[in-house]
């Protein structure tokens, strides 16, 4: 699948930049966003918020270049292709705060979630495509402010993550979807199986 980047001020945008990033996300519904966005209401003053329609999960993040790789991004559109998981159900209960960003946690362990993460990222990282000083810890970035370090529970927000999506970030402009796939339990198919054939005559009484 070739990317073809098309519109006028899209090139405006990525000739302005001088870097970019690829990652793989799961990325919230609008009335989802909608709760995360209050949370981020509450906080107070920040240096920089992050805006309700970039509020993510990030799964796996490529390396950092000066323009956009179409090679990479065509690497990884291929390896999403050939995930295979079900939907996942996770809860941000947590209020994390380091000393210089604010993030929504999960407080437990979400096993099909790390199992998504690794199979988007260590294929990238087998390829040497990613980030080298990066590694999986399920968050969501609300702002970014100097603060002393605090972590606290929160009314969990639920979270039925149904698809994940590939992003091309122009870092500090623009976010760009270049690939989104559902998450579609495939149980079923461990029942599936040929009908037996009925014996000739069998149905004759």
């Amino acid at each position: 699948m070739m990317l073809e980047h098309r519109k006028n001020n899209y090139r405006r945008v990525v000739a302005m930049s001088t870097v970019h990033r690829l990652f793989f996300a799961l990325w919230p519904c609008p009335s989802l966003r909608a709760r995360i966005g209050a949370v981020s209401d509450g906080l107070g003053a920040l240096d920089h918020r992050v805006a309700d329609d970039r509020l993510h999960l990030t799964l796996a993040m490529g390396s950092d270049s000066p323009g956009f790789r179409q090679e990479a991004a065509e690497m990884m559109l291929a390896l999403a292709d050939r995930v295979d998981s079900a939907p996942i159900s996770l809860k941000l209960e947590r209020l994390a705060g380091t000393d210089h960003s604010l993030a929504l946690q999960p407080r437990r362990r979400c096993a099909p979630l790390g199992a998504l993460a690794r199979a988007l990222g260590e294929p990238l990282a087998r390829c040497n495509l990613m980030r080298a000083d990066w590694q999986f810890s399920p968050h969501i970035t609300l702002g970014h402010r100097k603060q002393t370090p605090f972590t606290r529970a929160i009314s969990p927000i639920a979270w039925d993550a149904r698809e994940f999506v590939l992003i091309h970030s122009i870092v500090g402009r623009k976010y760009i979807e270049l690939g989104r796939w559902p998450l579609v339990s495939r149980q079923w198919d461990l029942f599936a199986t040929e009908p037996a054939p009925v014996p000739q005559g069998a149905l004759a009484a």
